[in-house]
């Protein structure tokens, strides 16, 4: 069994057509067969394992979440190295002066093109930093990630790529959780 780190996109927010209470995430995914599940705050972050290719394990959530739920959930599947590795490349944590707090990364659902990455950094970031490494879109917003000119819609309209975020604290505690 392998664990894996799945990140729903769009879950509990933006109203109650997306509402998804965790205990019912939980249940359907250990119906789906999966074990040692674990979720982690109310915005679509799971801990589990699985003998099933990163692949399948998104392939499997995003069917289940349809059919249970009645929408579509874009899901991003990492593992702890994966995850690890994302964390330690962050291009912001070694800057002084910058609150953990306004760091968000966004996960690609594949790496963007180069033609999309430059149409992205071409906007005006309003005093907000990226940085994009491979699928991963690294933000720092000073005023705030509500405020954000590099919102997940505008990364992933401007990227074409499916892309969800998650702050700093969040991955740090998945980081914590997958590996206990």
């Amino acid at each position: 069994m392998t664990r894996f780190i799945a990140l729903l996109r769009g879950i509990n927010v933006g109203g109650p057509s997306r509402s998804v209470p965790m205990a019912d995430l939980r249940q359907l995914l250990e119906k789906l067969g999966f074990t040692n599940v674990q979720t982690y705050i109310q915005s679509g972050n799971v801990i589990l394992d699985s003998a099933l290719s990163p692949s399948s394990v998104q392939k499997k959530i995003e069917e289940a979440m349809e059919a249970r739920f009645g929408f579509a959930a874009r899901v991003m599947v990492l593992t702890p190295a994966k995850l690890s590795a994302i964390l330690k490349a962050n291009p912001f944590s070694k800057r002084s002066g910058i609150e953990d707090a306004r760091l968000y990364f966004t996960l690609l659902e594949k790496p963007p093109e180069p033609a999309h990455v430059a149409q992205l950094k071409a906007i005006d970031g309003k005093g907000d930093e990226l940085s994009i490494q491979n699928d991963v879109v690294y933000i720092f917003c000073p005023n705030g990630y509500g405020r954000s000119a590099y919102s997940n819609p505008v990364v992933e309209k401007t990227l074409k790529v499916s892309a969800t975020t998650r702050n700093l604290a969040t991955m740090k505690k998945l980081e914590e959780l997958a590996q206990a």
